[in-house]
Parts: C-alpha cells; sequence; structure tokens
C-alpha cells in the first residue's frame, strides 16, 4: 500500500516532467507572438509590457488565444529564428500550420499518458500480487 503510493508519486513527477518538455514549444511560441503583437501596437518591447500589466497577464500569454494581433491574422513569428539562417522560408509560420503542429504535440502527450497510464496499472498489479 504505502510504497504503491510513493511509486504513484513518483510516477506522476515523471510523466508531468515530459509533458511540460513536450510543450515547450507551444509556450515560447504563444508568449513571443502576443509579446511582437503588443509591443507593435504600443510601442513598446514585450518585457515592459508584461512588468506593466501583472503577473496574471503573463500566465494568459502561453495560451492558444493569445496567438498574434488581429492586424496579423495569417502569420506567427518563430522565436528565436533567424531570417538570415532560413532565407526561403523565413521566420514566419501560418497560423493554420501552427495549429497543425500544436494538434500533433497534443497527441503526442495523449498518447504518451495513455501508455503511462496503462504501463503504471499493470506495474502497479504485478507489487499488489
Amino acid at each position: 500500500g504505502i510504497t504503491n503510493y510513493f511509486k504513484f508519486l513518483k510516477w506522476c513527477c515523471w510523466v508531468m516532467v515530459i509533458l511540460s518538455l513536450l510543450h515547450v514549444p507551444v509556450l515560447l511560441v504563444n508568449y513571443s507572438a502576443l509579446g511582437n503583437a503588443y509591443g507593435a501596437a504600443y510601442g513598446v518591447n514585450s518585457y515592459h509590457t508584461n512588468n506593466s500589466i501583472g503577473s496574471s497577464f503573463n500566465l494568459a500569454t502561453t495560451t492558444f488565444g493569445n496567438l498574434g494581433s488581429a492586424e496579423d491574422v495569417d502569420f506567427v513569428d518563430i522565436p528565436g529564428c533567424d531570417e538570415m539562417e532560413l532565407p526561403l522560408s523565413g521566420c514566419r509560420v501560418q497560423k493554420n500550420n501552427v495549429a497543425i503542429l500544436y494538434s500533433f504535440i497534443d497527441a503526442a502527450g495523449t498518447i504518451f499518458f495513455i501508455l503511462a497510464w496503462l504501463w503504471l496499472r499493470t506495474f502497479e498489479s504485478k507489487e499488489s500480487r
């Protein structure tokens, strides 16, 4: 009983770490897209804008609904991208392609979680015998 509880806690930690790492690109793209949108609209950089608004707003910038400004409906700028290194495709991606990428990342996370849950169930059933 007690050992299974602590093994379950260990399993939860590992699943959370792996799912968090899997979703880091999504958070970075969403956060940088909104920062660039507000920076262009108000003439300030995203760091200043987010600090002046508050920390609760910073958390909201990581969501999918904040993916860029209304003026730039079709494209998203990729954070950390250099136009000189990618002259053909550039550093702008269409939002529908970003949505497809997000779907694949979510599907991979869901598949990983189901496999991890199945592994946990078989491991706990072996331990209980």
